[in-house]
């Protein structure tokens, strides 16, 4: 199978003439921005404020001040974990994207210079090759910060209102069902430029809890449908399967929101990812990959994308889903799949995409 575009060839594609053209008229796909979405009691009067330049919503209240509870409702769950799904006998090895017309585009991402020297080593492997950037051009527009009650991960867009993130990921509940999360598109430091996005439902084939086995880590993904279409206005993402050619020669893309180098408020880009082993795994028919590597990933990151990009394609296809880390506080590769850090991908992520466009276009 051919090997996606290098470093330079990429630099090429998304640098182009065309790369700093805004939407025309035409072309844009708007959207609205929710800014506050709160649930508060009836008997409250909100009002819009505005003060030196900002906007406030406010209520009057007294000593018992008052409760504010979250707006995101619980998802419904569709767990594909029998070997008869709708697409189970039409599944493609690769799925499409789509980069909405003259937007702007660019790689690498531009680094955030405010990041400089704050480098905290955490599980990484010799020298730390991330860096933080800030950018809102495609594709970088399409990753974004996944959150939950109890945890904070990665993911980005891979259909008009779909997100891949990690199935560790979602806050799964020990009766079966899932507690809310919600998407924010190319978020930084509290915010996203097209706001917050509740996932209505989610897809997934195993629902992946605490210390996972290699077994799990090959079915580690998900699929968040998203209460809006935000794919429309800022594009999203391809899948593929990972094919054994591509084993310690290509360098991927990997992007994440890191809890040791920004908190997860920021996200980071590594575009020298080369994976070095792939152990293959079934269930119910399917097949799930491990894709062992040695680049750096930490908590916060799981979840995000590792892509590439292929000749022709309007944008990124993504092969694996950030999983798992094994390695100590630093590492160095043995050669060895011990102590590797691991994505998931295979045929069974390109399907769960399709399962998922189809079920919830």
């Amino acid at each position: 199978m051919s090997a996606p575009l290098g470093f330079k060839q990429l630099v090429e594609k998304y640098n182009g003439p065309s790369s700093s053209k805004s939407l025309d008229v035409e072309s844009k796909q708007s959207i609205q921005v929710g800014l506050l979405d709160v649930v508060i009691d009836d008997k409250y009067e909100p009002k819009l404020v505005r003060e030196n330049g900002r906007l406030k919503v406010v209520v009057e209240t007294d000593t018992n001040g008052i409760e504010v509870n979250h707006p995101f409702p619980n998802p419904k769950v569709a767990l594909l974990d029998t070997a008869e799904t709708e697409l189970r006998n039409t599944a493609v090895a690769e799925v499409t994207g789509f980069h909405p017309k003259g937007a702007p585009t660019s790689f690498p991402p531009s680094g955030d210079k405010s990041a400089e020297g704050k480098n905290i080593s955490s599980v990484i492997f010799g020298q730390d090759d991330r860096v933080v950037f800030d950018n809102t051009s495609f594709p970088w527009s399409i990753t974004g910060k996944v959150q939950t009650a109890v945890a904070l991960g990665s993911g980005c867009m891979i259909g008009p209102r779909h997100v891949l993130t990690a199935s560790n990921c979602v806050n799964w509940n020990a009766d079966g069902s899932a507690g809310w999360i919600n998407f924010t598109p190319r978020y930084y430091n509290g915010s996203g430029p097209w706001g917050t996005f509740a996932a209505t439902s989610i897809y997934a084939f195993v629902k992946n809890t605490g210390p996972l086995s290699d077994q799990q880590t090959a079915f580690d993904y998900a699929v968040l449908v998203l209460d809006k279409r935000i794919g429309d206005t800022i594009g999203y993402a391809g899948a593929r399967d990972f094919d054994r050619s591509w084993l310690n020669t290509v360098k991927w893309v990997s992007v994440g929101y890191p809890g040791d180098l920004t908190n997860t408020e920021r996200p980071v880009f590594q575009g020298n990812v080369v994976i070095t082993s792939k152990q293959d795994f079934t269930q119910n028919g399917r097949s799930g990959s491990v894709l062992g590597h040695f680049s750096d990933i930490t908590p916060g990151m799981s979840g995000g994308p590792l892509w590439g990009t292929w000749p022709g394609d309007a944008g990124p296809r993504v092969v694996g889903v950030c999983s798992t880390r094994d390695g100590p506080p630093i590492a160095i590769p043995s050669g060895s799949t011990d102590q590797d850090n691991e994505f998931g991908g295979g045929t069974a992520l390109v399907e769960l995409v399709q399962s998922a466009r189809a079920g919830a276009p």
